[in-house]
């Protein structure tokens, strides 16, 4: 993520949480380089936006780039999890049952 992308999410926490301001716009560019360097490359600002909506609609606490990062990760995990069924339901050789392959959808969605 870059600085600027980092910003927008800051920008959407601030508005959000008055634990989270710029006193300056020196410390809200290096808060957003912070930021920046620490949240996964791979995350995109709508998710991590997303992500900082449902986190506040539940709870009361600070959400902080680990929370970000650690959600992000999981999220992915459950993806790639879900590539593998498919890839086993969908190849050669013999298909798997219909019970079993319900029961791995529904042990990755838990």
């Amino acid at each position: 993520m870059t600085p600027e992308q980092a910003a927008t999410v800051l920008a959407k926490i601030s508005t959000l949480d008055a634990r989270i301001n710029a006193s300056s716009p020196e410390t809200a560019r290096a808060k957003a380089q912070a930021w920046a360097e620490v949240l996964h490359p791979a995350m995109t600002v709508q998710w991590a936006l997303d992500h900082v909506l449902d986190h506040y609609r539940a709870r009361r606490d600070l959400v902080m780039p680990s929370d970000l990062n650690q959600a992000w990760k999981a999220l992915r995990a459950r993806q790639r999890d879900r590539d593998r069924v498919r890839s086993l339901t969908t190849g050669g050789g013999v298909p798997m049952p219909e019970n079993v392959r319900q029961a791995l959808y529904g042990i990755l969605e838990a």
